[in-house]
């Protein structure tokens, strides 16, 4: 069973799944958010509505909340 941030409860839970903090995930998500526009000249929703197909990936969030693989 896969765990997503969208599934993390309190403070600890942020600190133990993601290193973060929730208010430092935040900024961290804001601060990819406007540097994935200014490189792509595009939102990443835009982008995905454009290709017209669903896609996995559908937030800033998403994009890097992912667990690393070894």
């Amino acid at each position: 069973m896969a765990i997503s941030y969208k599934d993390i409860r309190n403070e600890r839970q942020w600190k133990a799944m993601t290193g973060l903090s929730q208010q430092e995930f935040t900024f961290l998500s804001s601060t990819f958010d406007m540097a994935y526009e200014q490189i792509n000249g595009i939102a990443l929703q835009q982008g995905a509505a454009n290709l017209g197909k669903e896609v996995v990936l559908s937030s800033y969030e998403d994009c890097f909340s992912l667990p690393c693989s070894s």
